[in-house]
């Protein structure tokens, strides 16, 4: 019987979309991911496209596009200075000033996960399980589970505990000179949290082997 969640962590670069994608393609499942609401709320606050937020080549790049002084939710930018809206209107100019600052799409994403978690640190997975329930019976890869803030080890391996509550396993991958960032979320996971390990050392092909003989021993 094939495994009807599997989630996928590791480092950025290290081949998780190429591996969900080679599931969607070859063996049916339906591809999601907790950064998926990130992304659709970020777009809709900056007037962006997500295929800005999605180019690999330019996720660490700063735009002009992402400075504060483009935001449309005026509570992210209120919660990342740390003042209240009456504070916010009397800002002297160096203040004023970082509002046109070119933000990274990278760090927009990183930032607005802390923004939505220090008020709901089960914003995403809550709204994981909004999709997951009208997915009845389908087989579904999440292809960003992370390590989360915080100072519980609830929290912080939130994601990975959502994936086996479910029935599921975590999958992580490695991948020579990937390794993981300063930022919370790109953290490795305990191990005992993770169910399988892929090595992307080599090929593609090789990449794909592994994950047919992961799938293969869930169907036996």
């Amino acid at each position: 019987m094939a495994l009807n969640l599997i989630g996928l962590t590791g480092p950025a670069g290290s081949g998780k979309d190429t591996v969900a994608d080679f599931l969607v393609a070859k063996h049916g499942y339906t591809k999601l991911a907790f950064a998926d609401k990130l992304r659709a709320e970020i777009c809709d606050a900056f007037d962006v496209s997500e295929q800005m937020l999605l180019e690999r080549e330019t996720k660490s790049t700063p735009m002009h596009r992402l400075a504060f002084t483009y935001c449309r939710d005026r509570s992210f930018v209120l919660w990342y200075h740390g003042i209240d809206e009456g504070t916010f209107e009397r800002l002297d100019y160096s203040l004023s000033a970082m509002e046109t600052r070119e933000r990274s799409p990278r760090w927009i994403m990183q930032t607005w996960g802390d923004y939505r978690r220090a008020t709901n640190p089960h914003y995403f997975i809550d709204a994981m399980q909004d999709r997951l329930d009208v997915l009845p019976g389908r087989t579904v890869v999440i292809s960003d589970v992370r390590v989360n803030p915080g100072e519980r080890a609830s929290q912080v391996n939130a994601e990975a505990l959502f994936v086996h509550a479910k029935g599921g396993e975590v999958w992580q991958l490695t991948r020579p000179g990937h390794g993981h960032s300063g930022h919370t979320t790109e953290h490795a996971f305990d191990r005992r949290h993770i169910d399988r390990n892929l090595m992307n050392y080599g090929t593609l092909q090789s990449l794909q082997r592994q994950v047919e003989l992961f799938v293969a021993a869930e169907a036996a």
